[in-house]
């Protein structure tokens, strides 16, 4: 219960200097995961201090590096720009290391923190990324487009092509946040200033039939998403046609 945990966060936070980097990061997303309170937040103020030792950050591992980036994005603490760069120091030298669910938290919490990532490590995360999109989940896959949408990370052909790939096949285990996001994304970076991407005309018809699919299951945030995310992409007329017919059925 709350009382229970809100003990748990106090012990946490006297016992944090002495945690393992590892074991600091997941008990930093433990709380993150908290309405948040008095005792969660000196917890948590202990465990970030803990993690932004050179020598303690510099022990982490892939997931202990997502972990603690994830609960930052999480909390969107945009004050913790000391860390949050150390993170992304030790995130660069593990890149090639990292697996799906690494990928997508580290760059969901770039985008909730509005931390654009240095080329170099973006340049790492978009290598990996591109050579593991086959097997990232639905929501993996979604939550990393919106992600690289969201900062305006430039994508690479070979990137770009991986994605797509990626998103066809897995694009009827999508539900529909992750549909609403896909589209948003793709939207987004096919009308990007800077080398926008060219969008498969398959995925896209894909997408919006799995979008009809799903349609009961839409917020009106994501509905809207996923009709600005076709508008952009240049859906045709019968590509969109079964989604609006199952919205408003009667017009």
């Amino acid at each position: 219960d709350v009382a229970a945990a809100r003990a748990a966060a106090v012990d946490v936070g006297a016992a944090a200097a002495s945690l393992r980097g590892n074991d600091a990061a997941a008990a930093l997303q433990a709380l993150a995961k908290l309405p948040g309170g008095a005792e969660e937040d000196s917890a948590e103020a202990a465990l970030r201090a803990h993690l932004a030792e050179q020598s303690v950050a510099a022990g982490l591992d892939p997931c202990g590096v997502a972990n603690a980036l994830w609960a930052l994005g999480r909390r969107e603490a945009e004050d913790a720009a000391a860390l949050v760069g150390l993170l992304e120091r030790r995130l660069h030298e593990l890149a090639e290391q990292c697996n799906p669910q690494d990928v997508a938290n580290a760059l969901w919490a770039f985008a909730k923190l509005r931390w654009t990532p240095r080329p170099a490590t973006w340049g790492a995360l978009a290598e990996r990324l591109g050579a593991i999109a086959l097997q990232l989940k639905a929501q993996e896959l979604s939550i990393a487009l919106w992600s690289i949408a969201t900062l305006n990370l430039e994508v690479s052909s070979s990137l770009s092509a991986a994605m797509q790939s990626a998103t066809l096949e897995g694009v009827w285990w999508f539900q529909a946040q992750s549909v609403a996001n896909s589209l948003w994304a793709l939207g987004r970076l096919a009308s990007a200033d800077v080398a926008p991407i060219e969008v498969r005309n398959d995925l896209v018809g894909a997408l919006a039939e799995q979008a009809a699919i799903e349609k009961a299951r839409f917020s009106p945030q994501g509905l809207a998403n996923t009709f600005v995310g076709l508008v952009q992409l240049g859906a045709r007329a019968e590509q969109v046609a079964p989604l609006a017919e199952a919205v408003w059925p009667d017009t």
